[in-house]
């Protein structure tokens, strides 16, 4: 026999959902009562209870626009969230325990790079809300970052950056107008960069003739 909630769920004006909090205080709003919706659990970002109910209405109807039962136009409610401001609730949702889902670190950092790229990018252009950076912006973003960088990490950023902004849509933080439908042509091979058999002799070389990097010469030869 199911065992029953020690809370009734909170009505809001599309579906219901329970209100919960996890080990860290933050609170999350569970929908998967609604099951001919299948909603999901989603991370609140707080830990104030009446910021996290103001938040569970906005998901509430980012969720009903998703599902085809509510009028984009209605949403007026989402926030005008700053570029900073999104890429560190979205940060802290990724860094979380991995047994609750979080990535591992090595990932962690190499989103923290994406944002790096992206927040002064934005504050040059005058971009301060996500709200704004949209699918033009996107593309200028992207042909940006390919006069700068390799193929493969202009992939990677404008990947994440695609998630960041689904990520704000599911939290209720950005309406669904502001995904970013463009299709992103994956990398193939590797643009890594691989020695020639004349380069690595001479490497080997240069080392065995400097007793202080012999070592390294040894290693190089095993290596290769």
């Amino acid at each position: 026999m199911p065992r029953k909630p020690k809370q009734d769920p909170i009505v809001c004006d599309y579906f219901s959902w329970y209100l919960r909090q996890r080990e860290n205080g933050v609170f999350y709003a569970d929908g998967r009562l609604n099951k001919k919706f299948k909603l999901q659990k989603y991370s609140l970002n707080t830990r104030d209870r009446e910021e996290a109910l103001r938040r569970m209405r906005r998901l509430d109807l980012a969720m009903a626009i998703e599902a085809g039962i509510a009028d984009p136009e209605t949403n007026n409610q989402s926030e005008d969230i700053e570029i900073a401001a999104g890429w560190e609730a979205y940060l802290e949702f990724c860094g979380r325990s991995p047994i609750l889902g979080g990535v591992a670190e090595g990932s962690l950092r190499r989103y923290e790079l994406v944002r790096d790229h992206h927040v002064p990018y934005c504050q040059r252009m005058g971009i301060t809300l996500w709200n704004d950076f949209d699918r033009k912006a996107f593309e200028k973003y992207g042909n940006w970052l390919f006069s700068k960088f390799a193929y493969r990490t202009c992939y990677v950023d404008l990947t994440q950056i695609k998630s960041a902004v689904n990520w704000m849509i599911e939290e209720g933080l950005l309406p669904p107008s502001c995904r970013i439908k463009y299709f992103l042509q994956k990398p193939e091979g590797s643009d890594t960069y691989c020695y020639s058999r004349a380069e690595v002799r001479t490497i080997i070389a240069h080392c065995l003739a400097i007793p202080k990097l012999a070592w390294l010469g040894n290693i190089v030869t095993g290596l290769s």
